[in-house]
């Protein structure tokens, strides 16, 4: 059979494959239509082995491309999902951008607002201390604070001595006085 190429020889020289082949021409002398049926079988045998073969690579064939495809595919979904998720990426980071700016400005913002606040608390002070400047100028002189402590100051043309205080009297009758005669009552040249 090795002159058909049906089942080749690993190794010519094998003693077992040269000992079965030796002896061919013996069994086809003896039995001649036993040799050529079995033989007749042996390479219908062999055909349907190459036909399963042939089947079973042509059906790993078509698994191969199916998966081959697939991996493709999904090799084509990754990348899409990779930029999708990229895009996304994008998009959180724009916001958060956003925000940090938002959120310094509010910073920037709140630092200025005690500034601000600040200088109002100073102005009110400043307006409270004018407006109480003007009150108290505006103030008659009996409402105005004067401290104990301090002496009060002296008048032009006045003096401690002017303003002491004497018991009052009562009229004197007298002929210098002004009540003691009616004719005194028109006439001044009595003082």
């Amino acid at each position: 059979m090795t002159p058909f190429g049906l089942f080749p020889v690993v190794d010519e020289a094998d003693p077992l494959w040269l000992d079965r082949m030796n002896t061919s021409h013996v069994l086809a002398a003896l039995d001649t239509v036993g040799t050529v049926r079995v033989t007749a079988q042996c390479l219908n045998a062999q055909y349907r082995l190459q036909v399963f073969q042939g089947n079973a690579i042509a059906q790993l064939a078509e698994l191969a491309q199916g998966h081959f495809g697939m991996v493709i595919d999904r090799d084509f979904q990754i990348i899409e999902l990779q930029g999708q998720v990229q895009q996304l990426q994008g998009q959180v980071h724009a916001p958060q951008t956003t925000v940090a700016e938002h959120e310094a400005m509010m910073e920037f913002l709140d630092e200025q607002i005690g500034e601000l606040n600040m200088e109002i608390d100073n102005v009110q002070e400043q307006l409270q201390l004018q407006q109480t400047q003007q009150d108290a100028l505006h103030a008659p002189p009996d409402v105005m604070d004067v401290d104990k402590e301090e002496e009060p100051e002296e008048i032009e043309g006045f003096s401690d001595v002017d303003f002491e205080e004497a018991d009052p009297q009562p009229a004197q009758m007298g002929a210098h006085s002004p009540v003691a005669s009616e004719s005194s009552v028109n006439n001044l040249d009595d003082f």
